[in-house]
């Protein structure tokens, strides 16, 4: 029987002692009396919701934001207490699932309260929720004006809990924040109406990533970060005076090593035809596990400690690196895809760029046959 752990060849590294140092700049930023709800959509934005979210509990984090009741039900399941956000837009259906649960839901229709206010009856229990205003996202929310009115409907609905007010910055990310502070001053001014008018809510929140780091004035009674507990700032744009640790590095290795003559090429399309004599790593990764088509010819990889560029189509499980500059390759040696490796880093950031995309895609699209390594800090 074997019982030796064999890794994949391609997998993802997670530091949790990074994710811990991350949650504790934070804490730094917002003090002691502001309740942090960390993001952990997305399976943790790649870095495996289920591990993320123990290791957040155990550093001291109030709140877990998911996106659907599917992620709520998913921690559950894994044994995960505490109180749980369900960010995204809820069908009714799904009603039972968030009660059953324990889950508090973001509320942004009637029609969801009253589906949850039934429910809750039904089960004899108490649901939260967290009303949302669209203060300038467009996205999802009740208008400031119109959150009276919604309210006053709420009231009516037995079995909901006014738990939390919150809203959604759209340019928090961005060196300029006039816009941003517009949106703050509209959902302070509608959650002055709505206290004056006898509706109490424990929690105000509104500050993501962006925000924590540069509008203190945002922070309320909850922030809810995101890209910067996995270790990346939300844009070039934010102040970048953190200590940030990322927390994820994607490694792979060389499976096969071959040689093209001048004439010859790699992959489909013949995208890259040799000029001179090259010797080309054969890399178990492709576009199946995230790394994406797009970094075609474009992308760089570290090879015992130095760049590497990609060369030819980025397949759906291999790629091809040029290696002829790197003495001594063979076989079986790490390949660092993100992360560092030596003196050398492959941000994701970097690959962003390449990619004309942010950080946040770059780390949601690993894939999920992308074995995940999680290391304490220690190892």
């Amino acid at each position: 029987m074997l019982t030796q752990k064999i890794h994949q060849a391609t997998r993802a590294v997670i530091d949790l002692s990074a994710i811990v140092h991350n949650l504790g700049l934070v804490r730094k930023l917002v003090g002691r009396k502001v309740e942090i709800c960390a993001a952990v959509k997305a399976d943790a934005y790649g870095h495996g919701i289920e591990q993320v979210s123990r290791i957040l509990r155990a550093a001291g984090t109030g709140w877990l934001g998911v996106d659907s009741t599917w992620e709520g039900k998913r921690l559950r399941e894994a044994g995960i207490e505490g109180p749980i956000l369900v960010l995204g837009p809820t069908p009714p259906r799904e009603s039972p699932l968030i009660v059953a649960q324990g889950l508090s839901q973001v509320i942004t229709s009637l029609e969801v309260a009253e589906a949850l206010s039934q429910e809750a009856r039904q089960q004899g229990r108490e649901v939260g929720i967290h009303l949302k205003v669209d203060s300038g996202m467009g996205r999802l929310g009740i208008k400031p004006e119109e959150a009276l009115a919604f309210c006053e409907n709420l009231r009516k609905l037995p079995g909901l809990h006014f738990e939390g007010l919150m809203t959604h910055f759209a340019l928090a990310h961005s060196k300029e924040k006039s816009f941003t502070i517009r949106q703050l001053e509209a959902f302070r001014e509608t959650s002055r109406v709505l206290e004056a008018r006898g509706f109490h809510f424990s929690l105000h929140h509104a500050a993501n990533s962006a925000a924590i780091i540069d509008l203190p004035e945002a922070h309320l009674d909850m922030v809810r970060p995101g890209i910067m507990i996995y270790g990346h700032f939300p844009s070039s744009e934010v102040s970048s005076h953190l200590p940030l640790r990322p927390a994820l590095t994607l490694r792979t290795e060389i499976g096969h090593l071959k040689s093209l003559q001048p004439g010859e090429s790699v992959s489909y399309g013949r995208l890259f035809v040799a000029s001179r004599q090259t010797q080309v790593a054969i890399l178990p990764v492709g576009y199946a596990d995230g790394y994406d088509r797009r970094l075609s010819n474009r992308a760089q990889v570290l090879v015992q400690g130095r760049r590497a560029p990609v060369i030819g189509i980025i397949c759906m499980d291999m790629t091809a690196v040029d290696v002829t500059d790197i003495p001594g390759v063979k076989a079986g040696d790490e390949v660092i895809l993100l992360g560092c490796q030596g003196k050398e880093e492959i941000s994701a950031e970097q690959i962003a760029t390449w990619l004309d995309t942010i950080s946040y895609e770059v780390l949601t699209r690993i894939g999920s046959r992308v074995e995940r390594v999680y290391l304490s800090g220690e190892e």
